[in-house]
């Protein structure tokens, strides 16, 4: 599980540095088998991008994760536009805790993946989530 920690962190840190264009948005894709302490779970997020590039690229990134089988169910789960996007998780590896979100500010997004983090948690970890990798579509 180390491992998937580590590749989502690496993907995470890509997200901050997109590219913008004229009219930009950001997308999140997400991939899980439904067991993310058997198969861990795949990130990809984008902001900054048109609307279709953008889905496209959470899209790769996300199934360029190492944990294989989160990685072949990939599916843009969210686009937006002058949003905030957020991932959070439970750091302790073989633990089921995780979740993204989007919002109208950071703080918004923050809340809502934590607020996923610790559902999926389960009892006595969900106060271990944090979030791990934030950021904001800002151009339009």
């Amino acid at each position: 599980m180390a491992h998937v920690r580590r590749s989502l962190l690496g993907a995470l840190g890509l997200a901050a540095h997109f590219g913008g264009g004229a009219a930009a948005d950001g997308a999140v894709a997400v991939g899980s088998t439904g067991n993310v302490v058997k198969h861990g779970i795949a990130f990809g997020m984008v902001v900054n991008e048109p609307k279709e590039k953008a889905a496209a690229l959470a899209l790769a990134r996300c199934r360029t994760f190492k944990a294989r089988e989160a990685a072949e169910q990939c599916k843009v789960m969210a686009t937006f536009s002058r949003q905030c996007f957020a991932v959070a998780y439970d750091p302790q590896p073989g633990t089921p805790g995780a979740g993204w979100g989007v919002g109208k500010d950071q703080i918004d997004a923050n809340l809502k993946a934590m607020q996923m983090c610790e559902a999926t948690a389960g009892p006595g970890r969900g106060r271990f989530c944090q979030v791990e990798s934030g950021g904001c579509d800002t151009s339009n």
